[in-house]
């Protein structure tokens, strides 16, 4: 019989030198999945993440696939920004912006629909709900700050469907309970 108990993990992470290049951030956990020694890790560039936090929002996603969408919910409440980061990196919004327009690209978004999703997330939806805990997204917040924007009823109508587009999604992936969409 086997007495061990389900527990969530945060892993480690820590600034490593290298001899030649720059430092990286690794991160360490457990991992009992995989067959053999249950510690793994992966590295990250201190260039693209250049402090301890922007690094540990970047192993948000890792986090959620260790634990389990449950423990990770029952031990934080994701953010918006976690809902972003996760739709940039499955989408590969990133990757299909590097192609140049008109290029056709084998599965995935356009290039004009991946850069437009990539504005309005850059300019609107990140610097004001990013950093929002998903359960404290409220429609009447969400119906408020659509109405003070000033900007034109077609810009404020993409702004309203990327987000709506990322709630959903934040409901497919189960970081917040089904339910009607803010």
């Amino acid at each position: 019989m086997k007495f061990t108990r389900e527990r969530f993990q945060n892993g480690s992470l820590r600034r490593v030198p290298r001899k030649t290049g720059p430092d990286v951030w690794e991160f360490r956990f457990r991992d009992h999945t995989k067959p053999g020694l249950p510690m793994r890790q992966m590295t990250l560039s201190t260039l693209e993440y250049p402090t301890e936090t922007a690094a540990r929002r970047a192993l948000q996603e890792e986090l959620l696939r260790i634990n389990g969408s449950e423990a990770f919910i029952a031990q934080r409440s994701p953010t918006f920004g976690t809902v972003l980061d996760k739709f940039i990196a499955d989408e590969r919004l990133k990757e299909i912006k590097a192609y140049r327009p008109g290029d056709i690209v084998d599965d995935g978004l356009k290039y004009s629909t991946t850069t437009g999703y990539l504005s309005v997330i850059k300019q609107h939806l990140r610097p004001k709900w990013g950093e929002v805990q998903l359960t404290d997204i409220k429609p009447l917040a969400v119906q408020e700050w659509l109405r003070q924007l000033n900007l034109s009823r077609k810009t404020k109508q993409n702004i309203k469907a990327v987000f709506h587009r990322m709630v959903e999604l934040a409901m497919l992936w189960e970081l917040t309970p089904a339910q009607r969409n803010p």
